[in-house]
């Protein structure tokens, strides 16, 4: 089975400056023009004071899906040796638990890239966590990889009989 990815221009970099590899990278085109309503509805993350982290006005997208977000902004960012402990797939998208993993990332990264600071909780308190599960060789998402894209394992599941919500989940006190 062939999978295409589409084409797609990279963002234009502001606040998150990287430097883009050695000569004859492309430069990144600005991102594709925006509706006056953000296309991707936002998690909303509280700050410290309980309050939403979300900015005055709606913000759109820096990234406008996560296969962009994914290829040029996560995977330039992201320099780790592969190997041993540490194994990614370049076919990420086949794997259910990684894209919803990585769509967290970039949702996250969409939100707290405009709060003060922002950028810095996203790095300790989602990207860290995220791809230590992500890039993990032994439990995460990409174990079977490590010199080819091995389709993953899902859990099997069976569906429960009819009544199954009226059975007790916990044992009765003292038993």
């Amino acid at each position: 089975m062939t999978v295409s990815t589409p084409q797609l221009s990279p963002p234009t970099w502001q606040e998150e400056a990287l430097p883009l590899p050695g000569p004859g990278t492309p430069v990144p085109a600005a991102p594709p023009p925006a509706s006056a309503e953000p296309t991707t509805a936002m998690p909303a993350f509280l700050g410290a004071d309980g309050k939403p982290l979300r900015p005055a006005k709606p913000a759109t997208p820096r990234f406008a899906d996560l296969v962009s977000f994914v290829q040029h902004y996560l995977a330039p960012a992201t320099d780790t040796r592969l190997g041993g402990p540490v194994v990614w797939c370049p076919r990420w998208w086949e794997h259910p638990g990684a894209a919803m993993r990585l769509k967290a990332l970039w949702h996250s990264w969409e939100v707290l890239r405009l709060q003060p600071g922002g950028t810095s909780t996203w790095w300790v308190q989602h990207y860290d966590p995220h791809m230590r599960a992500l890039l993990d060789a032994d439990r995460g998402p990409f174990y079977r990889c490590h010199k080819t894209h091995t389709p993953p394992q899902r859990l099997r599941t069976e569906t429960p009989p009819p009544d199954w919500r009226s059975a007790p989940v916990l044992p009765p006190e003292g038993a």
